[in-house]
């Protein structure tokens, strides 16, 4: 028998909380996707847009892989909200 190898846990896409001002608000809209879902990306590439408070915002993976989407363009996210998941 074979020792088992472990799997790489997924890596959490995050809305970040440095992304926000206290003037911004507390929630915002994600506008849209800049990956496709399933699609390879790069640590540091932006892979969707928030608008918050008439500002639209970056957010980058934060590690490369395969981009697993969790939420819908037009949904409502504050900082802290996961919104996707980065397969190794």
């Amino acid at each position: 028998m074979q020792p088992e190898i472990p799997m790489p846990e997924a890596v959490p896409v995050v809305i970040p909380e440095t992304l926000w001002e206290p003037q911004h608000g507390e929630e915002a809209v994600l506008v849209g996707w800049l990956a496709a879902d399933g699609a390879a990306v790069q640590a540091g590439e932006r892979v969707a847009e928030i608008m918050v408070d008439k500002v639209t915002l970056d957010v980058e993976a934060p590690a490369s892989g395969r981009l697993a989407i969790r939420v819908p363009v037009d949904a409502e996210v504050q900082p802290g909200d996961v919104i996707a998941h980065i397969q190794p």
